[in-house]
């Protein structure tokens, strides 16, 4: 890849694939990646060989930020990382666990609306309406409680 430091690395695969074919393994420095490049190979690669492929690469930063518990986001699969998606399942994602977080996700849908509209209600009369940029605005929300503490 070094070759197309120049080009988008999107576009410098895909160039690759049309050269080479759908499925395709590089390295990125020490790296080995499996690039597949249309619906078909994707779908071969995740569902046929999706036992072989699933297990992320620890890096040197995983490794020292984790101290070495990768948790369920880095954890190799096997019979571990299954245990953990099972206990994420039924206790953070489980009916009665949803169910008592609605107030606060209607909470947050209410003070979402109140944002947009007041970013309309602020608008001069005859001026253009402003854009609102709803991911951002979610985003910054979520990290605002995330941060603070103050709700959930």
């Amino acid at each position: 890849m070094h070759h197309h430091r120049g080009s988008l690395v999107h576009r410098a695969l895909r160039d690759l694939s049309l050269r080479h074919g759908p499925l395709m393994f590089l390295k990125f420095c020490e790296l080995p990646v499996v690039v597949a490049s249309t619906p078909e190979a994707a779908k071969e690669v995740m569902k046929t060989y999706d036992a072989i492929f699933s297990t992320r690469p620890l890096s040197f930063g995983i490794k020292t930020v984790t101290k070495d518990d990768p948790g369920i986001v880095w954890a190799p699969y096997g019979d571990h990382w299954r245990q953990l998606r099972k206990i994420c399942a039924m206790e953070l994602l489980g009916a009665r666990r949803v169910q008592s977080l609605r107030p606060a996700r209607e909470a947050e849908a209410l003070r979402l609306v109140r944002a947009v509209a007041s970013s309309f209600s602020s608008t001069a009369a005859g001026a253009a309406s402003p854009v609102v940029d709803l991911g951002r605005l979610v985003l910054a929300t979520h990290w605002q409680n995330t941060i603070s503490g103050n709700r959930y």
